[in-house]
């Protein structure tokens, strides 16, 4: 060390380049130093490690699942916590696992992948089912498919990093793979389907009904909702999901796609059944996809058909039906539609000021404007859907029969004439001639 500080010495002396070289590598130096004590081998970031310490760090193993990280010692040990966890959905050892280096990750990292330890069983070129067939005709894909299970995999990637761990933080593979596997409850997003209610919402995933309600601030499970409304939903999921395809087939009923014979002059609403369909029956081979063992998707890969099935035929409209407002601004709701004092209202009310303009409904004709004894003045008017609405107790009308409205045309003045208790507009619409609940019809 004297040496050296001598050294250093005459080059102040004698030689200030030398001196700046030498500088400059005392420079380099202490960074590589500096980033040997921060990043481990192959430049793969490693916790620093206090030297006065007493807590040994060991090479280690990063595993991380979703957000998810857990630490093992050995890349045997990573191996041998998946094969526990696949164990469950694969107990003849069909598959095994396969640790792979990624080449589009910036350091060296590995992902793990289920591959099958017999690449020759049951591997085949599925191809979709097409065609009618008859009875007898079979349709399989280019090679028979076995029945049993014809893939398994993770749900969420699998990467691996190394890195240097103290002891106390490592994980037996055994405990491990019971971490990534127990089921906990993950919050999610869930999108409203056709035919939902907030029971069975709650019963298809698995919530109870109180919990469902909590989570979205709902009064009752009666709460409405509609179709495309996104809930705050909790499902029981594990770290590891575990995704399973497999291959089966059975005996079943099955129907044919309905043909249907459209009609430019009915409205979308109008339709004629003009042959009922027959079932048919045949075997079929599925591929069918289980998440944590259930159920998430079925297709047809193969059938034989043992008695054909006959398509329904149906006549359908294909005009946009018209619509209904309500038709005023404004007003009071004073009386629904059914009993009322003994008696069936048969429209609505609304309270509303003498004078508040009256709109059509809907587009359509005039067919009475004049004085009821019972309804005071009233308008008739008839839609091309074959409904009618009926506006009552007017104290002015500012159309006549036979002209033609269109929907939001101002067509009178509301009032408190005929049978009424007060100033209000009585609103009906008639199908087929008996009177509806207006409120179930209006946009």
């Amino acid at each position: 060390m004297d040496k050296i500080v001598d050294y250093i010495k005459d080059c102040l002396k004698h030689n200030f380049a030398q001196m700046i070289i030498l500088v400059v590598f005392a420079i380099v130096v202490g960074i590589m130093s500096y980033r040997a004590g921060v990043y481990g081998i192959n430049d793969v970031p490693v916790a620093k490690v206090d030297q006065s310490a007493d807590d040994e760090y060991v090479k280690a193993y990063n595993v991380r699942i979703g957000d998810y990280i857990i630490k093992l010692s050995s890349l045997d040990d990573i191996v041998k916590m998946l094969e526990i966890a696949k164990a469950e959905y694969d107990p003849d050892g069909i598959f095994s696992i396969e640790l792979r280096y990624d080449s589009s990750k910036s350091f060296d990292e590995m992902t793990a992948k289920v591959v099958r330890a017999n690449k020759e069983a049951n591997m085949v070129n599925l191809v979709s089912v097409s065609g009618t067939g008859g009875v007898g005709t079979s349709y399989y894909p280019e090679n028979k498919i076995e029945d049993g299970i014809a893939g398994l995999g993770f749900a969420k990637d699998v990467e691996i990093i190394e890195t240097y761990a103290r002891k106390e933080e490592l994980v037996e593979p055994e405990l491990a793979a019971r971490l990534i596997t127990e089921v906990k409850e993950e919050s999610t997003v869930y999108e409203v389907q056709p035919g939902d209610c907030i029971a069975l919402i709650a019963q298809e995933l698995n919530m109870s009904v109180d919990k469902l309600i909590e989570l979205n601030g709902f009064e009752s499970e009666n709460d409405i909702i509609r179709v495309g409304d996104e809930l705050l939903v909790t499902v029981p999921e594990p770290e590891l999901p575990i995704i399973v395809n497999e291959i089966q087939t059975y005996e079943e009923e099955y129907n044919a796609d309905t043909v249907y014979i459209d009609n430019d002059n009915w409205y979308t609403t109008d339709e004629k059944v003009i042959s009922e369909g027959v079932t048919g029956r045949r075997i079929a081979t599925a591929s069918v996809t289980y998440k944590n063992g259930k159920e998430t998707g079925r297709s047809l890969v193969g059938e034989v058909i043992l008695e054909e099935a006959q398509s329904a035929v149906i006549e359908r409209g294909t005009k946009i039906p018209p619509t209904y407002i309500k038709p005023l601004r404004g007003g009071v709701l004073s009386s629904g539609f059914g009993a009322r004092w003994g008696s069936i209202h048969k429209g609505v009310d609304w309270a509303c000021g003498i004078g508040t303009t009256v709109f059509a409904s809907s587009a359509g004709v005039v067919t009475r404007a004049d004085f009821s004894s019972s309804y005071g003045y009233v308008i008739y008017i008839n839609h091309p859907d074959g409904r009618q609405t009926r506006y009552a107790h007017l104290s002015q009308l500012l159309v006549s029969a036979g002209e033609t409205v269109s929907q939001g045309e101002k067509i009178a003045l509301s009032g408190n004439t005929g049978n009424s208790t007060g100033p209000h507009v009585h609103f009906e619409i008639l199908i087929g001639g008996a009177q509806v609940n207006p409120l179930k019809y209006l946009k």
